[in-house]
């Protein structure tokens, strides 16, 4: 029996797995590589051209985005991922290729699809609903207001395109059905749990981890909080502050004090074990953070913001700190940071471990996505 085809349309090549949306992708891929007959139409830095594969040199014209945007009040974000190449190389697959289904990774690919005529089937990951995030207020500045201007609108209008949607949390998926939005699923974040091993123990000296890409302006957020509030209210405890990740010249005005940072590095695992204690000060942005679920698996205690669990779901007091405010998340480092050996914290370790490997182990997640995919191909 021949294999039905799937055209995927990524923003990036899945295949260098450097940050959690590469490795996402990638699961998702090659889960999929195993029961259909599969192409990529990617962006990358260079040009490249194969039976299964093609990439399209992404082209960054910092003009064209603010015209745009005066003109036709175009997000900038969109502007960046159109390309005139990338247009006729999909309208090109669908003569050429003929695909049963378009997978289409992103809401910023999907201005690819809006309008084109095709019997395949339109699969759309929305991995951060910006319906969602606008309604609930969860831009935390004019930029990121500015930056994402539109794509509530565009992202509605995507959803009802689509022949299926695809969220990472619950929680948008539910917003989305209230919007009259049919065909959706969660397909969550798939995590390697046995990279990830229980090994963390509690050091001498006092430590905040912080880890995450800033080049996402959640996490850059998430630092300046950590640098100008929480840390400065602990002066009593001495404790230090760990941040580590990719583009951290983002957020280096910010750095004051007791603050090690730790940038691009290979193995985040040995900042999961070694330091006291991980706070994702998360307040602005959707979708679902995988390195909480990094974290839980490693066995570092987490004081996390109710925002940051967002389609987690670690239940309060008996898996992770959850709180409701900063001044919360200070009141309970404060507790924590006095409490001696406490067999209370060593049960909340291992209860979030266990619901992580539940919910998110990658073997449970390739199930959802060959299960959730044969039956959209019948």
């Amino acid at each position: 029996m021949q294999k039905k085809k799937i055209l995927f349309l990524f923003y990036r090549t899945p295949f260098n797995c450097v940050g959690s949306n590469d490795r996402r992708q990638y699961l998702i891929f090659s889960t999929l590589s195993e029961k259909f007959d599969t192409k990529i139409l990617a962006f990358g830095e260079v040009n490249q051209h194969s039976d299964k594969q093609q990439i399209i040199w992404l082209k960054n014209f910092k003009l064209k985005k603010i015209i745009n945007f005066l003109l036709k009040l175009q997000s900038p974000r969109i502007t960046h991922y159109y390309s005139k190449e990338f247009n006729e190389s999909l309208v090109e697959n669908l003569k050429t290729y003929q695909p049963d289904l378009i997978y289409v990774e992103h809401l910023l690919m999907m201005q690819y699809v809006l309008n084109i005529e095709t019997s395949a089937k339109i699969i759309f990951f929305n991995d951060e609903s910006n319906l969602f995030v606008d309604a609930k207020k969860l831009r935390n500045n004019l930029y990121e207001r500015i930056r994402n201007f539109g794509l509530a609108r565009m992202d509605l209008e995507a959803c009802k395109r689509a022949d299926f949607v695809f969220v990472i949390t619950k929680e948008e998926g539910k917003f989305l059905e209230s919007n009259g939005i049919q065909n959706i699923a969660t397909i969550p974040y798939g995590i390697d749990t046995n990279h990830f091993s229980f090994n963390w123990q509690r050091p001498e000296s006092k430590s905040i981890l912080f880890l995450g890409d800033f080049s996402h302006p959640p996490n850059r957020v998430a630092v300046k909080l950590l640098c100008k509030r929480i840390l400065p209210s602990l002066s009593d405890h001495n404790v230090n502050l760990k941040i580590v990740g990719r583009n951290i010249h983002r957020v280096k005005k910010y750095f004051s004090g007791k603050i090690d940072v730790y940038k691009d590095v290979e193995d985040v695992r040995p900042f999961y074990w070694n330091s006291s204690v991980f706070v994702a000060p998360v307040i602005s942005g959707a979708g679902l953070r995988v390195k909480i679920l990094e974290a839980a698996l490693s066995g570092i205690p987490l004081i996390i913001t109710s925002l940051a669990n967002l389609g987690i779901d670690l239940i309060s007091n008996e898996e992770a700190f959850i709180c409701n405010s900063i001044e919360q998340i200070i009141q309970n480092l404060e507790k924590y940071f006095v409490a001696k050996k406490d067999d209370r914290f060593d049960q909340m370790r291992q209860s979030a471990r266990n619901k992580i490997i539940k919910n998110f182990d990658e073997r449970v997640v390739k199930n959802i996505i060959i299960n959730s995919f044969e039956k959209i191909s019948n």
